[in-house]
């Protein structure tokens, strides 16, 4: 059994969906997270950065390539696995992570972006369930 991972990673490429003979979804998708603290200047720096595939299949592998964007802040839970490869006589290892689960974050999405960071709007009376203007502090009772 693999190891599973959980994190909060940022979106580093368009997702990449394609579909079986038998018309399953699977996506594929680059993400990277990193770590960054501020210099003496109060500059951030990055200190390190994670670089992996997510690949999801099925509903949830539509569902990705429906709902996030390049630089988008998504959520990823799954099975991780690395495999080594060579590419111009260079030894590489590339770090794979088999989506169960994946869901835009809301954390830190810049407003306006394709993930719902923008601003909620308030109601109206008619679409407010209470019946009360919008902004009012009062119960509805």
């Amino acid at each position: 059994m693999l190891p599973t991972i959980s994190g909060e990673f940022r979106v580093a490429g368009d997702v990449d969906i394609r579909y079986s003979g038998g018309g399953v979804a699977f996506a594929r998708v680059r993400v990277v997270a990193d770590k960054s603290k501020k210099d003496d200047n109060g500059e951030w720096q990055k200190e390190k950065e994670f670089w992996a595939n997510v690949t999801a299949f099925g509903k949830t592998a539509e569902n990705l390539a429906e709902s996030v964007t390049r630089g988008d802040l998504i959520e990823v839970t799954g099975q991780i696995e690395t495999r080594e490869y060579e590419k111009d006589g260079v030894k590489r290892t590339s770090v794979d992570i088999a989506a169960n689960r994946v869901a835009v974050s809301l954390s830190r999405n810049p407003v306006g972006s394709s993930s719902g960071g923008t601003q909620p709007q308030a109601k109206t009376e008619a679409e407010n369930p209470w019946g009360s203007p919008a902004g009012n502090d009062e119960p509805p009772f």
